[in-house]
């Protein structure tokens, strides 16, 4: 009789405790999902002058393949060159948010 009440009570609160846990943890990738960016393409010519600025500085011999908008306000550009391609994500004063640089032979 005792191994029957250790059992049920031990199932009460590890079934209780479960669907908090399920919850919190949908609520997290709920806000994560919530704060994903999106990004929107735009037309290369729509890009800030900051933008192309930084990138005729900084990425001299690369051409602007394609251009975004990110609904946090940041622009997301492609360029390329003979040997590579990158990412870029810049803020629209120009300022780089993040890069990433691909291998054109992995693209």
């Amino acid at each position: 009789m005792k191994k029957i009440l250790i059992l049920t009570a031990t199932a009460l609160v590890l079934g209780l405790s479960v669907p908090q846990y399920v919850s919190a943890k949908t609520s997290r990738d709920l806000q994560t999902a919530a704060d994903e960016v999106k990004y929107t393409e735009i037309k290369v010519a729509d890009l800030p002058d900051a933008v192309f600025n930084a990138i005729d500085q900084d990425y001299s011999g690369y051409t602007i393949e394609k251009a975004y908008i990110g609904t946090d306000g940041n622009y997301k550009v492609a360029v390329k060159n003979d040997k590579e391609e990158k990412v870029l994500y810049y803020s629209k004063d120009g300022e780089m948010v993040k890069k990433d640089c691909q291998n054109k032979d992995t693209m």
